[in-house]
């Protein structure tokens, strides 16, 4: 067991951020804004903060609505009544499912709440409006974010770090409630984005048709035909979508593209057992390729292997994980000790590692997994407070060479991971101030890494950049 909160120096100031903006990490340190002169002598770059939350609107105003505003959220209103009707039923039938898990094909809305850690309550007047969800794009330095505009109506922001600018701004009357997005890779331009009843895949090539983005009919997501210069006038200027369906009423908490090609869409929610997976080179109407149903319970989250053999998947409430064989759906429960909230790939320590975030636990458990042996743990990053710091672990993300863990006491831990003579090696770099309520790793340098956080309390995004040696 590793305590990298215990092995920093407490005399090193170097490695404790507090009170200041967190700029990034060079030469092994951390810098805050106070050290802004230090970090770019050491070649750092500054990134400007992203503010995409709106604070000028009213979608999150408490109280009673007034009779004019009433007309705006007839459209959520039957949405509404009938997420009472099934929370009443699932809390009446609740105790009579978890003894007879096999109720759960009748009555599949019925399972365990998440064990995740709630996020924060927000004050309506300070923001009105909350990020979601945000993803980097694999190979580029482009960020998409949700934001959720209140009355369950949500947009998706996608915003171009290196230019430092918004690019544009995704709608739809099908975009409601979104908890997730990603975006598909290989691809430039295609985004998912898990929404209610199933999940939107836009085509950001615009005036290019999905056929030609999303079915992956062209290299790189462009036409192979180019256009005349009294033709560009008349290109249509607007994104294009499709919309691929699961279950109804069900909103779509987490989304996940196969990792070779991404063909394959897995789609899942935290309200229903059943786990969709599509293909996204085939129509809407018929690319449902399978449909896994797990009397276990909802899904927490779902990743591909780095090969697409399997899928994993985690269940809500539940100290289990189920390898699912892909494609024939062939699963495996696993069972774990505790829940598990989270998976990100590890990336440096080889195919099938795992950084594992679990439920009521103070660290981060570091894993091989695959259908034959399981879940096999290797070691565990403990986050045990030390200092005022640590905790439960509240989110994580990792890149080729950094793990960074945002803990309950709202520091973000970062550290530097990978083998060394084979056997796994951990190295804390440093802890900052950062309530985050969102991480996202882009790693796509070649040295280094870009982190974005989502602050808790006023929604901001910062961007850190870590510079590796």
């Amino acid at each position: 067991m590793y305590q990298p909160l215990l092995e920093l120096p407490s005399e090193a100031a170097a490695v404790f951020v507090a009170g200041d903006r967190l700029l990034g990490e060079a030469a092994g340190s951390l810098y805050g804004s106070s050290k802004r002169v230090s970090f770019e002598a050491q070649g750092g770059a500054v990134y400007p903060l992203w503010k995409l939350a709106n604070r000028n609107v009213l979608g999150r105003r408490a109280g009673r609505e007034k009779p004019s505003s009433l007309s705006s959220s007839v459209f959520s209103l039957s949405w509404w009544k009938k997420q009472q009707t099934f929370g009443v039923v699932r809390w009446l039938l609740r105790p009579l499912v978890s003894v007879m898990p096999l109720l759960r094909f009748v009555f599949p809305f019925v399972v365990p709440a998440s064990a995740n850690c709630a996020p924060r309550l927000l004050n309506a007047a300070d923001c009105p409006e909350c990020v979601t969800a945000v993803a980097f794009h694999p190979d580029r330095m482009v960020l998409a974010a949700a934001v959720d505009e209140g009355a369950g109506c949500s947009r998706v922001v996608v915003y171009d770090v290196a230019e430092g600018k918004e690019t544009c701004v995704l709608t739809h009357a099908f975009q409601r409630h979104v908890r997730c997005v990603a975006w598909k890779p290989l691809s430039r331009d295609v985004l998912a984005v898990g929404c209610d009843g199933g999940a939107l895949v836009w085509s950001l090539s615009f005036g290019v048709s999905p056929v030609v983005t999303v079915y992956g009919r062209s290299n790189n997501g462009h036409s192979e035909k180019g256009l005349g210069a009294g033709e560009e006038d008349d290109v249509d200027r607007k994104a294009h979508c499709l919309f691929y369906r699961c279950t109804t009423h069900v909103p779509t908490t987490c989304i996940s593209f196969s990792c070779r090609d991404g063909r394959y869409l897995a789609c899942g929610s935290t309200e229903h057992i059943a786990l969709h997976f599509h293909d996204i080179r085939l129509p809407p109407s018929n690319s449902s390729l399978r449909k896994n149903v797990s009397v276990e319970g909802a899904t927490e989250d779902v990743l591909f292997a780095d090969d697409d053999t399997f899928a994993v998947k985690l269940v809500c409430g539940a100290s289990v994980v189920v390898m699912i064989a892909f494609p024939s759906c062939v699963e495996s429960v696993v069972p774990t000790a505790a829940a598990v909230l989270k998976m990100t790939k590890a990336q440096a320590l080889g195919p099938n590692h795992f950084f594992l975030q679990c439920a009521h636990v103070e660290g981060v458990v570091i894993a091989h997994a695959n259908p034959f042996i399981g879940v096999q743990v290797i070691a565990l990053v403990s986050t045990g407070i030390a200092g005022g710091i640590g905790g439960n672990v509240r989110r994580m993300a990792c890149s080729d060479r950094r793990l960074y863990i945002a803990l309950e006491t709202g520091h973000l831990l970062v550290c530097h991971y990978g083998r060394r003579g084979g056997a796994f090696t951990l190295i804390p770099v440093g802890v900052a101030e950062l309530d985050a309520a969102h991480l996202a790793v882009f790693d796509g340098f070649t040295r280094g890494s870009l982190l974005a956080a989502v602050e808790a309390s006023d929604q901001s995004v910062i961007f850190m950049p870590s510079y590796h040696s």
